[in-house]
């Protein structure tokens, strides 16, 4: 199993015009351009897209004895997400990689990072705190 993560930190307003443009002005002299943003990231209502549905916190076991030793963390069925997982991070969603999910694309330029973690701990964009929901 490939373990590929993206995360695309957004700091700054972008007017309709850039969008429109697909350009846009980091500064004085740099212009980025490239994919446009997904407009799920301007959308506070959309918590997910592509994911399964809310479910309860069960555990399956392949047999009955697994399930009655009732260790959820030694069900042969219990997969682990913690560990290293290869990271991208941009500072515009313009500069992502498009296709990064594909299994044919080459994710070994990028960095390893610890799962779990909080990317901005580990090095990457700035650590913003909102007490407001």
């Amino acid at each position: 199993m490939r373990n590929s993560f993206l995360m695309i930190g957004l700091f700054t307003v972008i007017t309709v015009n850039a969008i429109a443009n697909k350009s846009f002005l980091l500064g004085k002299d740099t212009i980025v351009t490239g994919a446009p943003i997904p407009v799920e990231i301007e959308d506070p209502t959309c918590l997910g897209i592509h994911k399964e549905s809310y479910h309860a916190t069960l555990m399956p076991y392949a047999n009955l004895k697994e399930a009655l030793k009732g260790n959820r963390h030694e069900s042969s069925l219990c997969m682990t997400l913690d560990g290293l997982w290869k990271f991208n991070w941009v500072p515009w969603p313009q500069q992502r990689p498009v296709d990064f999910y594909k299994l044919s694309y080459d994710v070994s330029s990028w960095k390893d990072i610890k799962v779990p973690s909080n990317w901005q701990v580990e090095g990457y964009g700035t650590p913003h705190y909102s007490n407001v929901n």
